[in-house]
């Protein structure tokens, strides 16, 4: 303000003296020369002059007017300057009593959750040490308890190692069993042929011992005739009867003739002494029978062929198992070491995560593109009978039967119409493969109960071998909606493995040193069908060129062959330029 008004003063100083120098000249001027029309000159410039004095007044109270209202004006925003600058200040102050006063309180509530710290610290402090003195005296009951687990295991590994050994030789004894069994009973069978030959031949000498009877001149020829009947018979005994020719009789000819086969299976049957106890019984029993037979008078040939047949009827009797063993051999399952068909269970685990994570990308962001309706459904049913083949089969495996032999089936035959209906959708028709989803899925359900209560597995082989003909052939000849079609070709090329090792089951088995059987590998080999059709559905895109493999496979070697060509046409103008050089 102080500036303003000194400032001011100035102005109206300058003003005065501009108006002096501009007055001042005219006075002597008009002293000299005293005209009148200088001094009217004069005149005006001096009225000029004073309007101009007057203006400049007139400008100058202007300004001191603005200067006093800019003066007014300063000094109110001075005042509410001082006046924001006191409210700051009281806010400030408040503001930082407020700040202490929060410091101070989390001060103090810092100050207590560190006590509490401290104290739970403290008590976890006590805590672990107690856990480390119970941790040493714990470690010392483990580390005995350990040693005596592993004592006992030690004692248990040699008791099972022992006990293993002891079923190899049970195993080894049982299979030298059924070979002495099975030798027993053919040697069986061949003595119930001899005895009924001999009982034959008896019967003819008897016949002709009657006839020769009454005729007592003919002994000669009837001696030639009982020495030609035996020869057929018995080498030993035509011998004896050869040497015999002047005996009285015929009737002491067939008497040592019957000795000397008795005694020949006497000798055989001394043979076989390395059989079983209850084979040996049986073949007693059977050498008494024939001995008793011999010994017997004369009998007639209709009770002679009566208990032929009723031998022959016990033979078989004995020989044909009951109808449990047969459905027990019909569901044997060679994986019986340690737990029963456990890797044949555990095989089929492959067969849940790949149905689960199929049956997933099925319905999740549509991951494998299916742009059909048909499409959807049949993966979707393809991949959901995946996923209870798993459950099935285990079931199945874990105890073998005709019930449970269903519940393995059904899944299985799901997934065989299910891709079927799939290759109409994607090779023949859209609509015509929609419709058929669901009676291919009927009829292969309908097979599965036709076997159950008919046990005729005509249909069920129809419907589980079909596929496996048609989808390959269908793969080659068709031309395909969608790329990386050849992976259908290697989905059956690994279900064809599959089945050769399910009918090799005992023999990789055994190649395998007892440790896999083939129906486990069969199992896993199966799980590869839906790994490969996972990928493919994965990694596939629509076919711009729908061509099928065959033209895609005559293509190719139409390539190979030209470019072959090409190289010998190379190589012959190569040794042309050369001779020509």
């Amino acid at each position: 303000m102080e500036r303003r008004k000194q400032l001011c003063a100035w102005g109206a100083a300058a003003l005065i003296f501009v108006v002096l120098m501009v007055v001042t000249p005219a006075i002597p001027q008009s002293e000299e020369y005293h005209n009148f029309a200088d001094q009217r000159e004069l005149f005006l410039g001096w009225e000029q002059a004073e309007a101009e004095v007057a203006a400049l007044k007139q400008q100058l109270e202007t300004a001191v007017q603005k200067n006093s209202a800019f003066e007014d004006n300063t000094s109110q925003l001075d005042g509410a300057l001082k006046e924001c600058v006191r409210q700051l200040r009281q806010l400030r102050e408040e503001q930082e009593e407020k700040v202490h006063d929060s410091i101070t309180k989390k001060t103090h509530e810092w100050d207590s959750e560190k006590q509490e710290f401290e104290k739970q610290l403290v008590e976890l402090k006590t805590q672990l040490d107690d856990a480390k003195t119970e941790a040493v005296t714990l470690d010392h009951e483990l580390q005995a308890r350990l040693e005596a687990v592993e004592k006992e295991n030690m004692a248990l590994k040699t008791e099972l190692h022992s006990r293993s050994e002891g079923l190899q030789v049970l195993l080894l004894e049982r299979e030298l069993s059924n070979k002495a069994a099975e030798t027993a009973s053919k040697q069986h069978l061949e003595s119930i042929k001899k005895v009924a030959k001999l009982e034959a031949e008896c019967h003819q000498l008897r016949s002709i011992n009657r006839r020769l009877s009454s005729v007592s001149n003919h002994r000669p020829i009837a001696s030639s005739v009982c020495v030609k009947s035996l020869t057929d018979s018995q080498s030993d005994s035509s011998e004896r009867l050869i040497g015999m020719d002047s005996e009285p009789s015929c009737s002491d000819l067939w008497a040592s003739a019957l000795i000397a086969e008795l005694d020949q299976f006497k000798s055989e049957k001394a043979s076989s002494k390395n059989l079983t106890t209850s084979v040996e019984i049986e073949l007693m029993d059977d050498f008494l029978e024939m001995e008793r037979l011999v010994a017997l008078p004369e009998i007639d040939h209709g009770s002679f062929g009566f208990g032929a047949e009723a031998d022959s009827f016990q033979v078989v009797r004995r020989d044909s198992p009951p109808r449990v063993e047969n459905e027990i051999l019909h569901h044997g399952l060679i994986d019986s070491v340690c737990i029963p068909n456990t890797l044949n269970v555990i095989s089929n685990i492959p067969f849940l995560f790949v149905g689960v994570v199929g049956l997933t990308l099925c319905f999740y962001r549509n991951y494998f593109r299916l742009r059909l309706q048909g499409e959807i459904w049949g993966w979707s049913i393809f991949f959901l009978g995946v996923t209870a083949v798993a459950f099935g089969s285990s079931y199945y495996h874990l105890e073998p039967n005709d019930a449970r032999l269903v519940w393995d089936r059904l899944p299985m035959t799901v997934a065989f119409t299910s891709i079927m209906a799939i290759f109409i959708v994607e090779r023949v028709d859209e609509k015509t493969g929609t419709t058929s989803i669901a009676p291919l899925v009927i009829a292969g359900i309908l097979t599965i109960l036709y076997w159950r209560f008919f046990d005729d597995l005509r249909p069920y082989a129809l419907i589980q071998f079909l596929p496996c003909i048609i989808i390959p052939l269908m793969t080659i000849l068709i031309p395909p909606m969608y790329t990386h079609s050849s992976y259908w070709l290697w989905a059956a090329g690994f279900y064809l493995l599959a089945k050769v090792e399910e009918a090799e089951d005992k023999q990789i088995y055994k190649w395998t040193n007892h440790i896999v059987s083939g129906h486990t590998l069969k199992h896993l080999f199966a799980a590869m069908v839906p790994v490969f059709l996972t990928l493919m559905l994965a990694k596939r895109d629509i076919e711009t060129e729908r061509r099928s493999l065959l033209q895609k496979w005559k293509i190719y070697w139409i390539r190979i062959k030209e470019g072959g060509l090409k190289a010998e046409s190379l190589e012959c103008e190569y040794s042309a330029v050369s001779v020509t050089v």
